[in-house]
């Protein structure tokens, strides 16, 4: 997957969930951990938008020939603004396709205020929680309570883990 993003190649392949199977063909974007899970984000040529896949629900997998960069619209894009520490930097390296716009958050320069693009809030909430340090989201409104709410229960989690052991 690497090597078919790095040469502008397509990838086909079968994606087979608990409940049914589907033939797709993607321009890949970037491959990411998330949950202990790989994802590859493509854009996937038959629904017309950005997509997310498990790795492990790949099936058949075959890279096709170069192609030019789909033109896809970015209009559906929810723009969510976050605050990271500079630790950051990694995961804006591996996620470039949904980084949009980074500037200096303070005057120090410790902090990163980061713009992404994404169509899939879910997804970006589950991935800004594997950041190291400091991770705020300060706008839309609702993906910043989501947000606070799903650290607020992986940090419910982790303490009932470490509790119980």
């Amino acid at each position: 997957i690497q090597n078919a993003i790095q040469e502008s190649k397509k990838v086909s392949f079968t994606y087979k969930t608990d409940t049914k199977s589907s033939d797709r063909e993607i321009y890949p974007l970037s491959v990411s951990v998330v949950d202990n899970r790989w994802i590859i984000q493509g854009y996937d040529f038959a629904a017309a938008q950005v997509k997310h896949f498990r790795a492990d629900r790949m099936h058949n997998l075959a890279i096709g020939n170069y192609i030019d960069r789909p033109r896809y619209s970015k209009a559906r894009q929810l723009k969510v603004t976050a605050l990271l520490t500079s630790r950051a930097q990694y995961f804006l390296d591996q996620h470039a396709s949904v980084v949009l716009n980074v500037k200096k958050g303070n005057p120090d320069n410790s902090l990163l205020e980061v713009i992404f693009g994404s169509e899939n809030p879910e997804w970006l909430i589950k991935a800004l929680s594997t950041i190291p340090g400091r991770v705020q989201v300060l706008e839309p409104p609702e993906v910043a309570k989501a947000f606070a709410e799903y650290s607020a229960e992986l940090l419910a989690n982790y303490d009932k883990v470490s509790l119980d052991s």
